[in-house]
């Protein structure tokens, strides 16, 4: 920036890169510069002394440096203000992504809130890059309420069963390769169908798991370790608000709300005595299933309690899947 007079520059940072840090925060700077680019290559991809890489924190400045050089135009400052101009512009949209640690998360609208389940539970590496796409047609006024949502949904579903299957899921490279198959659309009245199927022609690691493939993964395996206890807390709460008597429920971060083991992860001595032998043989196995794992406002009463006396605590749940527990 120095090759602009002082009014240039002061132009520049209170007119943009000051509004710019103030969308995203000092903190996420970094990132979303590596999202804004691939968003706007199109791709993660870079050369780097002959060598290709993928756009990360790590060389950030030189692939910045790298878009920046082949922007257009004659006029210098014309050119860099465009450029923080859009900056701006995305960082304005970029800042939906971003939640605070405190956010009370009732009170966000119904589109931040998937946004937070998507990025506080299921986060992927490069997902913000193919978000910052949606959002821009969206803005544009290319894509409507619908198509923002199916969107939206379409992207956790990936997100999640690749998680529970092990896919790739959303990376740099394939957010690009998705946003190249939708730059081709003229006519946006199909773009909920044009969008499933840019996210669902990837092949091998890269391929949207099959309802198959997602439902023998949720059954067979270690879900509890696959997801850790928020991310399995996160699954079951999507089953309950999904029922149809789902009022009443916990917010989602109250401090009550955990995952029960109904089996639980400490066998007591009547617990040994109460399961059969080849459950206690395939026990470590057992108790981080699906079926082994209920939610409840009531877990440090519960503990090492036995069958019987839980079946009481079920029947009390907010929550329909446990309640169903205390007629087994």
């Amino acid at each position: 920036l120095m090759q602009f007079s002082h009014d240039q520059q002061e132009e520049l940072y209170d007119d943009y890169w000051r509004r710019i840090e103030d969308s995203v925060g000092v903190d996420n700077m970094e990132s979303f510069f590596v999202d804004y680019l691939i968003f706007k290559k199109r791709s993660d991809s870079i050369t780097i002394t002959g060598r290709r890489a993928h756009i990360n924190e790590r060389n950030l400045y030189v692939a910045f440096k790298d878009y920046y050089n082949n922007l257009k135009g004659d006029d210098a400052y014309a050119v860099t203000r465009d450029c923080f101009a859009d900056l701006k512009h995305c960082a304005g949209i970029y800042k939906d992504f971003i939640f605070a640690s405190d956010v009370n998360i009732v009170k966000e609208t119904p589109v931040r809130k998937k946004l937070y389940y998507l990025f506080g539970i299921n986060s992927s590496a490069r997902l913000k890059s193919l978000l910052l796409y949606i959002f821009s047609l969206y803005k544009d006024g290319k894509i409507k309420d619908d198509d923002l949502n199916e969107a939206l949904d379409a992207v956790t579903s990936l997100t999640f069963r690749a998680k529970i299957c092990k896919a790739n899921g959303v990376n740099g490279q394939f957010a690009g390769n998705v946003m190249t198959r939708l730059d081709t659309i003229s006519d946006y009245t199909y773009f909920k169908d044009l969008f499933w199927k840019a996210i669902t022609v990837g092949k091998g690691s890269y391929a949207f798991p099959s309802d198959d493939d997602f439902t023998h993964a949720l059954l067979q395996k270690d879900l509890y370790q696959v997801l850790r206890s928020r991310g399995t807390k996160y699954m079951l709460y999507m089953y309950e608000i999904r029922y149809s008597h789902d009022k009443g429920l916990p917010a989602f971060d109250d401090e009550t709300l955990s995952v029960e083991h109904i089996m639980p992860q400490t066998l007591s001595d009547e617990w040994r005595k109460y399961l059969d032998e080849e459950t206690l043989v395939n026990y470590d196995t057992q108790v981080i299933r699906l079926g082994n794992l209920a939610l409840t406002n009531f877990n440090s009463e519960m503990s090492n309690k036995s069958f019987e006396e839980k079946q009481k605590i079920y029947k009390e749940s907010n929550f329909h899947y446990t309640r169903v527990l205390a007629d087994k």
